[in-house]
């Protein structure tokens, strides 16, 4: 859409109160699963919706973030470093329009902003003006990184990541305050794409037990 994700979450938690208030039967039960920036805006959505006091945020159970770039992509991060060389002199400055007209959406994608106080000032090289609101503290949140390369530990591999999103930032390390996700809840493949992540079989079995249907049944 090219709108700001914080912009894209406030639009879907307005679609899941919809969602919710029509629903045949009252909602016990809500998951999210976004890839790349999807994960970015069911966060943002999360958010807005504590704040808002939304009825469906207590049955929020798990978010599930294929190759979300919690900490950013490098290649918005080369873009910007270009955009802001160039305008720094009246010579270079007409080549900076064109990556300037990029959307909201791909510059929050520089450091993975997911509400309006989180856009990166764009006079200011390479500033994370995160201010990283909280996760839900009783939702799951799950993670899935990929590398290109078959080792992990391979120096191409955590230079490129995936293509576009690297390990750290995919698995959330390295946050500036205590919102963290848990390393036992992801998992990392290898030779896989940025795309790839969506038809990887191992992905899918993890999908499959992250989001299994809850047993009413047992006790506790």
């Amino acid at each position: 859409s090219g709108l700001r994700v914080s912009e894209n979450g406030r639009r879907l938690a307005g679609l899941v109160d919809r969602l919710v208030e029509v629903w045949p039967v009252p909602v016990e039960s809500l998951s999210f699963v976004g890839h790349s920036m999807g994960g970015l805006v069911a966060r943002s959505a999360c958010h807005v919706g504590e704040g808002a006091g939304a009825g469906w945020v207590p049955a929020v159970r798990a978010v599930v973030m294929l190759g979300t770039p919690h900490h950013g992509a490098p290649l918005e991060k080369a873009v910007h470093v270009v955009d802001w060389l160039l305008r720094r002199t009246p010579e270079t400055e007409p080549f900076s329009r064109p990556l300037a007209s990029r959307s909201a959406g791909i510059a929050d994608l520089r450091y993975g902003a997911v509400i309006d106080e989180d856009l990166s000032h764009p006079e200011r090289l390479l500033h994370d003006g995160r201010t990283h609101p909280p996760l839900l503290s009783h939702v799951s949140y799950y993670w899935v990184a990929a590398s290109l390369s078959p080792n992990p530990d391979h120096p191409w591999g955590r230079l490129l990541g995936d293509g576009l999103v690297r390990y750290a930032s995919a698995s959330g390390r390295g946050w500036k305050q205590d919102v963290v996700l848990h390393p036992d809840n992801g998992v990392h493949v290898t030779g896989v794409s940025h795309l790839g992540i969506l038809n990887h079989p191992d992905v899918d079995e993890r999908l499959q037990t992250w989001l299994a249907p809850l047993d009413r049944s047992a006790p506790g």
